[in-house]
């Protein structure tokens, strides 16, 4: 009897889950988009609790303009990308569809390349090779369509640099020399444009701790390929990652990076503060899982 209890009890359980976590539809979707929804396949629920204030798109029926509409719109969205509970595929089709309703303002573009990054990041995260590879080329393809509208927008060519980076592990060692070029020529554009964006800082310190760390015989190719390969030290490195830190002090990733430079460069005591600090900062997201792990890996070598 007590098992047979248990047993409904937990069906019990699933279909409340079920109620709460539905597949988004079209509709959905749109509501989202058009902030007509009030709380979208969570009409089952009758509690109050954060994620039914989360999913309360309503007061967009209030609003006057397209312009508040849009507004209000990308609020809810950059919630969604901050939401480790939120499905980021669900996310990049209401950025998607965003995009078709409003006319595809900047301040969308380039959120909707965000959102098909971070199904890269997913696919990574699950081991999910050929699923990486092609988000990662469809967010390549994205990231043009917003630069070209965009060409002077410093997230337009921050997130087509993020982009480039993120087929290097799929093209040619040519492609890759080349394509380091290019992304470095639009973190640099994006940095003219936003000087205090900690993220444009610490793109910039990835790449020359790319640079430091190439050997003789990869830049002596790389010479042969392209007239000029870029120059760059690992102090550049750490200036440009420690300036992102200056700028935005609770990002796990960067602080790995960070640490990382400062143990190579010999500064060990400051290695090891960023190293305790990037691991006391909460888990986040897929991205912070990532970080997290080669944090632990780093601790382990260096911490004795």
């Amino acid at each position: 009897m007590s098992l047979t209890i248990e047993s409904l009890k937990n069906e019990i359980e699933q279909l409340k889950t079920m109620s709460q976590r539905a597949s988004p539809t079209t509709r959905d979707i749109t509501h989202y988009v058009n902030g007509t929804a009030g709380r979208p396949f969570m009409d089952e629920v009758d509690h109050e609790s954060e994620e039914d204030e989360f999913f309360d798109f309503s007061e967009g029926d209030n609003q006057e303009g397209t312009g508040e509409k849009l507004d209000a719109v990308v609020k809810r969205i950059d919630k969604m990308f901050e939401d480790p509970n939120v499905d980021k595929s669900f996310v990049f089709q209401v950025v998607s569809q965003a995009c078709e309703t409003y006319g595809k303002p900047e301040k969308l573009m380039y959120r909707k390349v965000k959102a098909s990054n971070y199904l890269v990041i997913k696919a990574s995260n699950e081991g999910n090779i050929p699923g990486k590879k092609k988000h990662a080329f469809e967010t390549v393809e994205i990231a043009k369509q917003a630069l070209n509208l965009y060409p002077e927008s410093a997230e337009c060519n921050k997130w087509f640099a993020i982009a480039i980076g993120g087929i290097s592990d799929f093209v040619s060692t040519k492609e890759k020399i080349g394509n380091g070029q290019v992304f470095k020529d639009h973190v640099d554009k994006a940095i003219s444009l936003a000087p205090n964006d900690g993220a444009l800082h610490h793109m910039l310190g990835r790449f020359c701790s790319t640079i430091a760390g190439l050997s003789w015989i990869e830049k002596k190719v790389a010479s042969t390929l392209f007239a000029e390969v870029p120059q760059a030290t690992m102090e550049d490195s750490y200036r440009h990652l420690k300036r992102a830190y200056e700028l935005r002090r609770e990002w796990k990733e960067n602080m790995l990076h960070l640490a990382t430079a400062a143990f190579h460069l010999g500064f060990k005591d400051d290695g090891r503060r960023f190293l305790e600090e990037g691991l006391s900062l909460q888990i986040k997201g897929a991205d912070d899982e990532l970080a997290h792990k080669d944090l632990l890996q780093l601790n382990t070598k260096y911490i004795k």
